[in-house]
């Protein structure tokens, strides 16, 4: 019989603050790292793996009007934004900030964060205020996550 379930973001924090974080503090020589998403990561030390990890500044926006548009990696792209019945939809994307040597790589419509990259010596690491999936058009789609690989392996 399965264990209790687990909230989702019980899993997160648990992942993010104890033992992700510990491998990473550890590892990152090796190590390249992707997110994307809409997060919910309020807590101290939540805030602290996004900062001191991420090289992120994650910017409360409450009254973002998002319209669907991102440019960035020399692209410009839409993403769902508004609900409908063939996808899920980003309709409150996080706007976020580069930190530390980190760049803003992409912005939304209304420049706005939408995602930041860092490339250290020691790790590079690519974060996206909402979610990689919802990018509308599959061609574009593959264009930037091929980007996003180059960033974070090269």
């Amino acid at each position: 019989m399965p264990g209790p379930r687990v909230k989702r973001r019980d899993r997160l924090t648990r992942c993010f603050t104890n033992g992700c974080w510990q491998a990473t503090t550890r590892s990152r020589y090796w190590l390249s790292l992707a997110k994307s998403g809409a997060s919910d990561m309020q807590a101290k030390d939540e805030r602290k793996f996004l900062q001191d990890v991420l090289k992120v500044a994650y910017t409360p926006q409450d009254s973002i009007q998002p319209d669907g548009n991102i440019q960035g990696l020399g692209l410009t792209a839409s993403y769902y934004h508004y609900l409908n019945e063939d996808h899920y939809a980003a309709t409150h994307p996080d706007v976020i900030q580069p930190l530390e040597n980190a760049i803003l790589a992409m912005q939304y419509g209304n420049g706005l964060g939408a995602a930041v990259g860092y490339q250290g010596s020691d790790y590079r690491s690519f974060t996206m205020g909402f979610p990689f999936e919802c990018i509308s058009n599959e061609k574009t789609r593959n264009a930037i996550m091929r980007g996003i690989l180059n960033y974070i392996i090269k």
